[in-house]
């Protein structure tokens, strides 16, 4: 997912890309969750290098499926990949999603929480 975007709706857009996986590959995913059920979400900069990992994972011939947010222009989120040595092999040296994340502070293009049980708008901010 892009570690671009507010922490709240990186989690939602991976939650998004992992179900909509699930429902065009069901038949990947019953034998993973009864074989393995090993989950880890990675980040990257941004959209254009969410774009370059699903461009290596079709390149290698990872199922994938890919996320994109309509209040965001329809920009692409998140992807969840093919379980497997592949899929591990490609994303290893990526970093672990939210890590160092700071709840409440506003990311590119999303506003920071409003109130303490607000959840931030998909709003763009006001360019500069």
């Amino acid at each position: 997912m892009r570690a671009d975007l507010y922490p709240g709706l990186q989690i939602a857009q991976a939650v998004h890309a992992a179900f909509a996986f699930a429902h065009q590959r069901p038949e990947l995913v019953g034998p993973w969750m009864h074989n393995s059920n090993y989950l880890i979400v990675v980040s990257v900069p941004d959209e254009g290098a969410l774009m370059d990992l699903i461009s290596e994972a079709a390149h290698r011939g990872i199922g994938r499926t890919a996320t994109r947010e309509p209040d965001l222009d329809d920009e692409l989120t998140a992807v969840a990949l093919e379980p497997g040595p592949a899929a591990a092999r490609l994303c290893a040296s990526l970093p672990l999603a939210l890590r160092g994340a700071t709840p409440g502070v506003a990311c590119r293009g999303i506003q920071p929480l409003t109130g303490p049980d607000q959840p931030p708008p998909l709003a763009r901010a006001a360019p500069v």
